[in-house]
């Protein structure tokens, strides 16, 4: 075997370890020697995108976009790219490319609704889906991909207006459908949505698998009741995409609500599980950080802050509409480290971006009442009832803020 290939190999094993350097010192050797490479090219991309090089990144994907423009995978990696520098338009027309060349692409679709709401134009997103939905009929891995990615991302797009309701109907209608798929010999595990191509993977025909996809309806649906105050519904459905597959969303989502409900040593668990699989979630090692602090382990709890805020740099674009939920985790590590205004700050960008999040209101409404402003609490806590009539410390804030509500 040639010594760029052994090299790109190593590259992609430290890739799947999160040794981003390392990888990118592999594809930079392999590069040396097989410098017409697109995939090496594309490689030392993803490489230079996880240390949050950004710009370094996009030359790297558009030179191989260069040397094989038909490879939607580097286009796909190109709109990432773009969408973390709020380059939105440009973001947005890639992600079009892939989804004209390859509909069936793995995760293709949630990108899609995510620049859309950034751009706000998230119903002509889910239009545009609905759209692709009826015109293409693709068959086996790639229509299993096609259908539910798409159907997933329509779900969100719910979501991320507040339509609740909607959601759960949608992903209710979607896991009745799903039962009813016929796995088939032939050698593909159904992969679940994730940004990272190297856990897409030919397996055994023996090996075919729909529980990641059933867990990440699941999920779905877990994050629309949990969104509207519906904290027992939740919690079930991300055990059940628990009790389908360990380490996805659905544990980190089911350590949110459990911390919520002030269960810190469950929650951090949860998180832990989660990291487990995926190390590199800046928004997830907040929340740890933030269960440790709830829990008394105040060094600890600084120690994982500060790694996760580390982390996040030149990753995580916090002025996008569609990164609002880690917004709204600085804002509970702000709170919960005793940093008032700025928690303040960060709650009231994201009622800016997400003006359904009664999550937000909530906790205004606290922190306003704490400091004695009883206006602006009073007016926090009638946003938050509308939003969480169920919820019951919004019940409590309400008779504390309100008497009369």
């Amino acid at each position: 075997m040639a010594g760029f290939v052994q090299q790109n190999q190593l590259g992609l094993t430290l890739l799947r370890k999160g040794s981003w350097t390392e990888a990118e010192t592999e594809f930079r050797k392999a590069l040396a020697e097989a410098p017409q490479q697109a995939t090496f090219h594309n490689n030392l991309g993803v490489a230079l995108f996880e240390q949050g090089r950004t710009d370094a990144a996009v030359v790297e994907y558009q030179q191989a976009i260069q040397l094989n423009d038909s490879d939607t995978l580097f286009h796909m990696n190109l709109g990432d790219a773009y969408h973390r520098q709020g380059k939105l338009n440009p973001a947005i027309d890639t992600y079009r490319r892939v989804l004209r060349d390859s509909p069936g692409r793995v995760g293709i679709h949630v990108r899609y609704i995510n620049v859309s709401f950034d751009l706000g134009t998230t119903d002509g997103g889910v239009a545009d889906l609905e759209a692709l939905l009826k015109q293409e009929k693709l068959s086996g891995i790639d229509g299993i991909n096609l259908v539910y990615g798409a159907e997933q991302a329509i779900a969100l797009a719910h979501i991320l207006h507040g339509r609740y309701e909607e959601a759960e109907q949608h992903v209710s209608r979607a896991l009745e459908n799903l039962s009813k798929v016929k796995t088939e010999s032939g050698g593909y595990v159904i992969p679940i949505i994730t940004p990272f191509f190297f856990y897409i993977q030919t397996v055994p025909k023996t090996q075919i698998n729909l529980d990641r996809l059933y867990a990440s309806l699941y999920n779905l649906r877990g994050v629309s009741q949990y969104r509207r105050g519906r904290y027992v519904q939740a919690i079930d459905d991300f055990k059940q995409g628990i009790d389908k597959a360990q380490g996805g969303n659905w544990n980190f989502n089911l350590g949110r609500v459990l911390l919520d409900q002030g269960n810190t040593a469950e929650a951090l668990y949860h998180f832990r599980r989660f990291l487990e699989t995926s190390p590199n979630s800046s928004i997830s090692r907040v929340y740890a950080a933030i269960a440790l602090k709830m829990s008394g382990q105040d060094a600890d709890a600084e120690r994982e802050r500060q790694e996760a805020l580390a982390q996040a740099q030149n990753k995580i674009n916090s002025s996008l509409r569609s990164n609002y939920e880690y917004v709204e985790a600085l804002a509970l590590a702000d709170q919960s480290w005793g940093r008032i205004d700025e928690a303040i700050i960060q709650y009231q960008k994201v009622i800016e971006v997400a003006p359904h999040a009664g999550w937000a209101y909530k906790k205004l409404a606290g922190l306003y009442h704490a400091r004695g402003n009883s206006e602006l609490a009073r007016q926090m806590i009638m946003k938050a009832l509308e939003r969480l009539p169920d919820d019951v410390e919004v019940q409590r804030l309400s008779r504390e803020i309100v008497p009369s509500a």
